[in-house]
């Protein structure tokens, strides 16, 4: 969590350098690969945190005990809302 709010700040609050735009030619698919990793990461790291500590509540409402790790055999509806809710937002964060 730690992490996630202060990765998630830096973005906000840490000042962008203005770069001279330099027209070399395309960039090419390593380049654009790397980025795409490193783009995807970053979001991750950023909203994993809140979304795992969302998805523990719920269980925590489901069961009536919190605890920070849990393990089930079965699905309940709920689950289908929260993941797709992450993938949303993650997803949002990265092209953010």
């Amino acid at each position: 969590m730690v992490a996630g709010v202060s990765l998630f700040r830096l973005s906000f609050f840490v000042p962008r350098k203005a770069v001279a735009e330099v027209i070399d030619g395309p960039a090419s698919l390593r380049r654009r690969l790397v980025a795409a990793y490193t783009d995807f990461f970053i979001s991750l790291s950023i909203t994993l945190p809140f979304l795992a500590f969302f998805f523990v509540a719920v269980e925590a409402l489901n069961s009536g005990e919190f605890a920070w790790e849990f393990s089930r055999d079965y699905v309940l509806p709920t689950d289908l809302l929260i993941v797709f809710a992450s993938l949303v937002l993650t997803f949002g964060f990265l092209f953010f």
